[in-house]
């Protein structure tokens, strides 16, 4: 899968993904200090699903009505803070759900996942 993953994720975070078999591209290396708004743009322009800690992109999405290819949601803080842990559990998550993922914000929290579908479903 293809996926945008925001800087606010670190680096164990975006290996794990990697190595699970995602095609990653992190903000950190390539895009630093974008603003949210140009990240969904990035997404969009790359058909690659943005994952981030930042639920400002669910405001952007449901009451800006920027488009969007695909939002997962994951908080670290919720998995007890351990990025090992939360990224393992994201990467099988994403591999779980695939391509059910598109279209949808999805909030990934420990033992379950909720997916609302996005306005206008995917670009």
């Amino acid at each position: 899968m293809d996926l945008l993953v925001d800087e606010c994720l670190g680096i164990e975070f975006v290996e794990e993904l990697r190595q699970a078999g995602h095609d990653v591209i992190w903000v950190r290396e390539h895009y630093s200090g974008s603003e949210d708004e140009d990240l969904l743009a990035l997404s969009v322009a790359q058909l690659r699903i943005l994952i981030s800690e930042d639920r400002d992109f669910g405001e952007l999405i449901f009451q800006r009505r920027l488009p969007a290819i695909g939002i997962v949601l994951v908080k670290i803080a919720d998995f007890g803070g351990s990025l090992q842990l939360t990224a393992n559990y994201a990467a099988n998550k994403l591999t779980q759900l695939g391509a059910n993922l598109m279209g949808h914000l999805t909030v990934i929290d420990p033992g379950r996942e909720r997916s609302r579908p996005l306005p206008g479903g995917s670009p």
